[in-house]
């Protein structure tokens, strides 16, 4: 990186950006000035310091208040046992909910497994190596129209993530995948599928909703691929593991298991859809809702 004087780069693609030593200190700045307890203390302290040092090389002025953070590093030094010990405490609780996140990402579906017939019901469950990508689904809404390895697919996602366990909830939705380049290429009337199926939601929007009237569902977005319709469910901090899969069996009653008049309205979206985006019928046949064993 060159100072403002140099002569910028030769930019042949259009996409370079100047970007002046002034303003990645104030980005610096705004970052540091109440991160003394957010970050470890020494890398705040030694972060502090290259930033002065930057701008006495630049020869900007310091807006830095340093008898304010004098004061916040000799709080920091009066109490630094503490602090250490909230930090440790810290850093085994992060590792804590990463052991309960990859816990739950590996065993979700083993209960619902045992509860729910899958395979004669025409359903199925994706569990990905990123605990934010779990999924069910009917088989016959996952299909490659355009014998691509990329297909199109609706599902129900959940996501034992740590922030979601951190907030002590487990998120339900239906969703479209939102970048997919089968969902979003312009395939009939400049429109691509996750266009024409949201649209037919939404002109649906009323039979959907009375669909899942009893439900207390938290958001009906049906003009937005990436969550069309999502529940939050409550986990008991007292023990996540059993509450997920408690409230996940609840999730998938609700949404998913038979009898399922919401599945049912989906599916004729679908079904429409896939008709008119690629001129032709789903591979198989709609079975209905999942049903026990």
């Amino acid at each position: 990186m060159k100072r403002d004087v140099a002569s910028p780069p030769d930019d042949k693609t259009g996409t370079f950006e100047t970007v002046s030593w002034s303003d990645l200190v104030e980005s610096f700045e705004a970052e540091t000035q109440d991160s003394l307890f957010e970050y470890p203390n020494r890398s705040v302290i030694q972060f502090t310091d290259f930033i002065q040092s930057l701008k006495e090389t630049e020869n900007m002025d310091s807006p830095i208040e340093e008898d304010e953070l004098n004061e916040r590093l000799h709080l920091y030094f009066e109490h630094s046992d503490l602090i250490q010990q909230v930090e440790q405490a810290n850093s085994q609780f992060e590792s804590d909910f990463e052991d309960v996140s990859t816990y739950l990402k590996d065993s979700w579906v083993n209960p619902l497994s045992k509860k729910y017939d899958f395979e004669n019901s025409g359903w199925k469950t994706s569990s990905g190596s990123n605990p934010k990508w779990q999924k069910i689904l009917p088989t016959y809404w996952d299909q490659d129209p355009l014998n691509r390895d990329s297909t199109i697919q609706l599902y129900f996602r959940h996501s034992p993530t740590t922030a979601q366990l951190r907030d002590q909830t487990l998120s339900f939705r239906l969703r479209l995948p939102p970048q997919r380049n089968v969902h979003t290429e312009e395939r009939h009337d400049g429109q691509s599928f996750n266009d024409v199926f949201t649209r037919k939601c939404t002109e649906r929007a009323e039979d959907i909703e009375e669909s899942l009237a009893e439900i207390d569902v938290d958001e009906f977005r049906l003009g937005s691929a990436s969550a069309l319709v999502v529940k939050n469910y409550p986990l008991d901090p007292q023990n996540l593991t059993s509450s997920y899969f408690d409230q996940l069996d609840t999730a998938v009653a609700e949404f998913c298991a038979e009898p399922s008049d919401f599945t049912r309205l989906i599916n004729g979206v679908f079904e429409e859809t896939y008709r008119e985006v690629f001129g032709k019928e789903p591979a198989g046949e709609f079975s209905g809702g999942l049903r026990e064993r």
